[in-house]
């Protein structure tokens, strides 16, 4: 198999697996456009309270947890082989595993920017 069969096969892979199942795949939209509350509120609809808009972000990074929970949840079940994509239930340990993961890359961030800069 040349590089154009294993180029084809990843982009088969890749867009075969979110859409193995579309309402998992339009709850997650739905996940993801709701962390970007923020940003559709400032930039598409032109609101420049700042009050709104500071709420909205907190909103963003609530959902944004659950988001990264689905994320992580994703990438455990790649990791143990399951070629599908894995259920939205236990929303409360989906966003702990969230906050984790975030804290998790939070630390990893700042690690390797103090080992670069010192």
């Amino acid at each position: 198999m040349g590089i154009t069969g294993i180029k084809n096969g990843i982009v088969h892979d890749a867009l075969r697996y979110p859409l193995s199942d579309w309402r998992k795949f339009l709850v997650l939209g739905i996940i993801m456009g709701g962390g970007a509350l923020p940003g559709i509120a400032d930039c598409v609809l032109g609101i420049k309270d700042l009050a709104f808009l500071g709420r909205l972000i907190i909103i963003g990074f609530l959902i944004g947890f659950l988001a990264l929970g689905y994320l992580f949840k994703i990438m455990r079940s790649s990791f143990a082989g399951s070629a599908e994509l894995p259920k939205f239930n236990s929303l409360p340990n989906m966003y702990m595993d969230g906050v984790k993961f975030f804290y998790s890359l939070c630390c990893l961030y700042n690690a390797c920017y103090f080992y670069c800069t010192y």
